[in-house]
């Protein structure tokens, strides 16, 4: 029975992985061969003269990893080669111009890495983890929920010595499907493995894995307890240390686990792990400005990466206070110093899943950022004209005048370091780009009158910048519009009405994704509160707060006592059992969707920029809908 599914399982392969733009020399590849191919572009590409990038993730028992291919074009095609080795079982193929993508018809460009004449154990579920996780966010193939679940079955199906590795991942997989679903299927393995007899420590760490993801951690933290008791000597996972680590009471506490763990593991294994803890330790000691610690205890992290992004973390917490500037130099002068080091000349390794263009971009955001927070640490020290090359680099060189935070620590040594002629310029470029603060136009303003010796003519000066910005604006909102018809949905409101979605068809209806305990999400409301009286006598245009994602026993008074303190004039519907927000397929919260009178979304948003921005584009989105 077993080879008949695995004929049947390859028989299908066969058919999923046919793909007329890529031909393969050996078209069925082994483990260690060299893969040669050429390359048709097609999809979004099709028809190009130019080089497309072209990449490949190679996915096998030393998990997923991500390498650049270099091309050459022979005729109407291009060709490249791909190294193998024993421990593959899985290659996808990336191509892509720019924002244009080939994703192959949202399938990819999947082929699967053969041992003999078969497909070797983890071949499926790692194709079910291509089309549940990275197929989206590095081969712009959309999530396939159908594709996933039958993956993960399969491999199950296959290779049942294999199940205890995969099944959480297909729970997890089935729990963002239908949650309803996933609930049950969870109740069920649970019941199993409790008849079944618990007899080993892994036994009960799948129980109190399977607790948490029913969100349920007294259960979780009973069978946990239990693996201790029983099995007191078992070697603790990473997972096990970080919930002691996120457990502990104090910073004290902290740092005895992080000695724990450098006692019972074998570095290089744990070395990005004990970085992220030590890191949160020197930040946990800059927050509380425990200076004396915090010098200590840097003198002991090892790991060049997270004390940088420490010293960089204190020192924009230290540049508030003036007494404090000497110190916060010190660190953030360290820390730039190794940004740019690394910039120019890495020494620490490339990460697994990033290509060279990646890379060097994470590089240079890091750069920015250290060389952003130096600039502002010398702006308030007087050194204005050392702070702004270091602003300069920060905003224009390596952001591009995109970032306006940056843009903002520019603007102030600018000012000073600058003639009036020179940056405004660069000023006004930033307004109608849409990236500049309120300060940077005060300082915008300041030169206006400098030049006009009076302030008179400025309101209508900054409305014409603006009105550049706002241009910009609508015409990158036409190219992301969307046409995807919405889910379907019924929920009840705080008053416990239900709310139809087919209901409010012909009109224009923003969904807005929030919880109680969401940061930028309660960060967005005023903005979004001054949106909904903006459009209040608007019979067309309706506004939903869908509250999900929330872990309070009642969901219902938790948020109904939110909005009542906050006194926003919210219509808030409540997604219990947070099918509503998977059915949307949201990636994170805040998320706005904005639907058409035809019911189908136009826009997506995700995540929060400051008031400006979402006021201007959720009003220009508005427009455009229809």
């Amino acid at each position: 029975m077993k080879n008949l599914l695995l004929l049947v399982a390859l028989a299908f392969s066969a058919n999923i992985f046919a793909q007329s733009n890529l031909t393969l020399k050996p078209e069925r590849p082994k483990a260690g061969e060299t893969v040669h191919f050429s390359y048709l572009p097609g999809g979004d590409l099709e028809g190009t003269d130019k080089t497309p990038t072209a990449y490949v993730l190679k996915i096998g028992s030393g998990g997923p990893q991500m390498e650049d291919i270099p091309l050459k074009k022979e005729k109407d095609q291009f060709v490249g080669s791909v190294s193998t080795d024993t421990s593959l079982n899985l290659l996808v193929f990336g191509f892509n111009i720019d924002d244009k993508i080939d994703n192959n018809a949202d399938s990819g460009y999947l082929v699967p890495v053969y041992h003999a004449d078969s497909l070797r154990p983890e071949a499926y579920s790692n194709l079910a983890y291509f089309y549940d996780n990275i197929g989206e966010r590095k081969f712009g193939v959309k999530r396939n929920a159908q594709k996933v679940m039958y993956y993960y079955k399969k491999e199950m199906e296959l290779y049942p010595d294999k199940r205890n590795d995969v099944i959480r991942s297909y729970l997890f997989a089935l729990m963002r499907s239908d949650k309803e679903k996933g609930n049950t299927a969870i109740q069920s393995e649970i019941e199993k493995a409790l008849s079944s007899g618990l007899k080993t420590a892994s036994d009960y760490s799948k129980v109190s894995s399977l607790y948490s993801m029913l969100r349920l951690p007294q259960q979780m933290a009973f069978f946990t307890n239990l693996k201790k008791e029983k099995f007191p000597d078992e070697k603790l996972t990473s997972q096990d240390y970080y919930e002691k680590f996120n457990a502990a009471a104090n910073l004290t506490d902290r740092e005895t686990i992080v000695k724990d763990v450098i006692k019972a593991t074998n570095p290089p294994s744990f070395d990005g792990f004990l970085a992220m803890m030590q890191g949160q330790i020197l930040i946990g000691y800059a927050y509380k400005k425990d200076w004396d610690n915090f010098k200590r205890y840097a003198s002991e992290t090892k790991a060049p990466s997270a004390k940088m992004n420490a010293y960089n973390e204190a020192a924009w917490k230290l540049q508030g206070d003036s007494a404090d500037l000497p110190f916060a130099a010190e660190l953030s002068k360290q820390a730039v110093a190794y940004a740019k080091a690394e910039l120019k000349n890495p020494k620490e390794p490339k990460p697994k899943m990033s290509l060279n263009k990646e890379w060097l971009e994470q590089r240079q955001n890091r750069y920015s950022q250290f060389a952003d927070t130096y600039a502002m640490v010398l702006y308030k020290s007087g050194k204005y004209k050392e702070g702004y090359s270091y602003a300069k680099d920060a905003a224009l060189t390596n952001a591009k005048g995109q970032n306006k935070n940056y843009n903002n620590t520019y603007a102030l040594l600018a000012e000073k370091a600058l003639p009036v002629k020179k940056y405004q310029p660069e000023l006004e470029q930033f307004v109608k780009e849409g990236k500049a603060s309120d300060a940077i136009k005060k300082i915008l303003k300041r030169a206006y009158t400098t030049q006009h010796a009076s302030a008179d003519g400025y309101d209508q000066y900054l409305a014409t910048l603006e009105q550049g910005a706002k241009l910009k604006m609508i015409e990158k909102l036409k190219k992301e519009k969307l046409n995807d018809p919405a889910p379907k949905f019924a929920l009840n409101d705080l008053s416990g009405n239900k709310v139809n979605i087919e209901d409010l068809k012909g009109k224009t209806v923003i969904v807005d994704f929030w919880a109680t305990w969401c940061g930028p999400c309660k960060a967005s409301f005023p903005s979004m509160n001054k949106m909904v009286g903006k459009y209040k006598d608007n019979p067309d245009v309706k506004f939903l707060f869908v509250d999900t994602w929330e872990n309070v026993d009642d969901k219902q008074k938790n948020a109904a006592d939110f909005i009542t303190k906050m006194k926003y004039d919210f219509h808030v519907l409540l997604d219990n059992d947070s099918k509503v927000v998977t059915q949307f397929n949201v990636p994170g919260i805040p998320t706005k969707f904005v639907i058409g009178k035809d019911g189908n979304i136009k826009f997506k948003a995700v995540g929060f920029e400051g008031d400006q921005l979402l006021e201007q584009e959720l009003e220009a989105m508005i427009g455009l809908a229809n």
